[in-house]
């Protein structure tokens, strides 16, 4: 068997649906750390946020709370798109 049979072979043969759920599970676990690394960073401007009112500073606070918002918005975007991802782009 040459190269590209065997390369056939993985892409209509029967191990095509386990290299597609293996990519899948792959792609599940990425996304899983890198939304799990989003939290923390919400975490961590939610708390810049408190610290600036805790000490009344009104330019960090709007600062830390604009910081708050654009991160809100890319997690919901990004979940937007794994949906996309997990409904099959549908």
């Amino acid at each position: 068997m040459s190269y590209s049979g065997a390369k056939d072979f993985f892409m209509t043969g029967p191990f095509a649906q386990s290299r597609h759920s293996v990519m899948d599970f792959g792609t599940s676990i990425y996304f899983s750390y890198l939304f799990m690394e989003s939290l923390e960073r919400q975490r961590e401007l939610e708390k810049e946020y408190d610290e600036a009112a805790a000490t009344n500073n009104e330019e960090d606070m709007a600062y830390a709370k604009l910081q708050i918002t654009i991160h809100e918005t890319a997690l919901q975007l990004s979940t937007v798109m794994f949906e996309g991802i997990d409904d099959g782009g549908s």
